[in-house]
Formats: C-alpha cells, sequence, structure tokens
C-alpha cells in the first residue's frame, strides 16, 4: 500500500530501511468545545473539531554488518532530527496506485534500542506530529477566476431585463480527497467590493475595499481565517461572510464585483484534502 516515504527530501524508506506499520494513520485528533447553550438550564452544546496528526510508524533497519547496522540507524535519525533543526519538514507518503499525501511535521520523538543481540537488523518506531489536521496532495491547484466585462445585450431581449454589474466566469473546482479542502484566495485589483462565491455550497465570502490597480491585492486564507495586503499588512477587518471550504467532488466558483469597469480577478489555490492514507 505504502511505496516510498521521504521527510524533508530525504527517503526514510530504502533498501536498508523497511516499514512495517503506520498506527493511528485513519483520522487525526478530534477536540470537542463546549459552549452553552442559552434558555434551557445553561445545558451544553458540543461541537467537535479536528485539532492535529500524530502519525505512528514502524521500521525495521537492516545493515550488512553490525558496524553498518550503526550507521544506517545514524543516518536514519539525522533525517529525523532536521525537523527540530529547522522547525518543520514536510513528510511526503506515496501509496502504491501513485497517489501522494503530504503533511508538515512540527515534532518527533523515536523508540528502540539497539543492543548486540539484535545482530544485523533493529526495530524503531518513530511518532510524527502535525500542527495542520488534515493530509493534502503533494500537487497544489491554482485557477484564475474572473470577470466579465463586455458589455451590450441582445434584441430582442428578455423581460424582466437584468442589469448586472461584470458578471463572472463561472470555474469548476475539482476536489480529489475525502475531506473539504480549505482554498487561499487572492484578490488582484482592479476590483472593487469583490467578493468570491462557492455556487455548490451557496457560500460566499466578501471583501469591502478597492483594490485600484493590478499591483494592489488581498490574499485569504480560509484555514488560518487571515487576510493581508501585498505589503503584509492585516485586512481582515475588510472581510466578512463564510471562509468557504472546497467540498470533495466538483463545485463552481464564481467572482462578484461592484464596478464595472474593473478587470481584476481572483486566484483560487487549493490542494486534495484526506482524512486518512
Amino acid at each position: 500500500m505504502i511505496t516510498q516515504i521521504t521527510l524533508g527530501g530525504y527517503a526514510l524508506t530504502t533498501n536498508q530501511v523497511f516499514l512495517n506499520a503506520i498506527r493511528n494513520g485513519s483520522f487525526p485528533a478530534t477536540v470537542y468545545t463546549k459552549s452553552k447553550r442559552g434558555g434551557y438550564q445553561g445545558s451544553k452544546l458540543v461541537t467537535p473539531t479536528f485539532a492535529s496528526y500524530s502519525l505512528v510508524m514502524e521500521f525495521t533497519i537492516v545493515g550488512q554488518s553490525f558496524s553498518d547496522l550503526t550507521t544506517q540507524r545514524f543516518n536514519f535519525f539525522e533525517i529525523l532530527g532536521l525537523i527540530h533543526s529547522v522547525g518543520s519538514e514536510t513528510l511526503i507518503i506515496t501509496r502504491s496506485n501513485g497517489v501522494g499525501v503530504q503533511t508538515d511535521i512540527k515534532a518527533v520523538s523515536v523508540t528502540g534500542d539497539l543492543t548486540k543481540d539484535d545482530g544485523l537488523s533493529c526495530n524503531v518506531q518513530v511518532t510524527l506530529e502535525t500542527e495542520y489536521p488534515f493530509l493534502v496532495g503533494t500537487s497544489a491547484y491554482s485557477d484564475q477566476v474572473l470577470i466579465n466585462n463586455g458589455g451590450g445585450f441582445a434584441i430582442p431581449f428578455a423581460i424582466p431585463f437584468a442589469m448586472n454589474v461584470n458578471q463572472s466566469q463561472a470555474v469548476t473546482v475539482t476536489n480529489l480527497g475525502n475531506y473539504s479542502a480549505f482554498p487561499i484566495f487572492t484578490f488582484t485589483g482592479p476590483l472593487t467590493n469583490p467578493s468570491i462565491g462557492n455556487n455548490t455550497t451557496g457560500k460566499t465570502l466578501s471583501v469591502a475595499y478597492t483594490l485600484t490597480d493590478l499591483s494592489k491585492t488581498l490574499t485569504v486564507d480560509c484555514y488560518n481565517r487571515t487576510a493581508v495586503f501585498q505589503d503584509g499588512n492585516n485586512a481582515r477587518q475588510y472581510v466578512s461572510g463564510d471562509f468557504w471550504t472546497i467540498p470533495f467532488g466538483t463545485s463552481t466558483v464564481t467572482l462578484g464585483n461592484s464596478n464595472g469597469t474593473d478587470s481584476g480577478n481572483c486566484t483560487v489555490v487549493y490542494r486534495d484534502t484526506f482524512l486518512n492514507i
């Protein structure tokens, strides 16, 4: 099922390091937050959310000699140690169907002793901790949503006649995972009070701000719920509505705008999102 595992670009599985099992690889940790529900004697309403991933991997390290076994262990631990020296490394798990999933590892712990009775092999258990609660595809999708600026209308025309400003070009986005993906939106001017909507789910995120030209951008991260301008300044106060997600399957996305002369766009970046390996 698993053909290769890399961490920070270095292979953890080689012709001398073999994966035996992955534990806790099904679902991320779940946190239950409680809030009072008014009008019913202060009872609690429980809302579960995903918190983080914890993957436990069991490896067998094989050496051509006892000295080589020691060297192979040293090299293996050196790769794992990069997490603490760098702060974060990307773990990529490639499945037998060729599909790879990844997540950023924040911490690692290792158990497994090396004794003279081990001979030419030993077992090592590695616990990898993540902050992001999902596994995502190794390739990011980037779709640009445009606004139609064409003028005029056909004669004869239907009544009532729609006088919408700047009709959007619908873009189809596809999440091939098994959980909703959290997109990142980058609005590029000129745009006036733009909004980005998922027609499939009915959710819309709106920005009450004017981006005067193409050098002005505003980036919204739907997972972290942040919004920043191109210069790094906070723009969260201008954002309202839904920090919506892309459900698995296909969705259509459109860009709204309140000025008929604007020609900006919104780039939607996302990855296939998975709850398990």
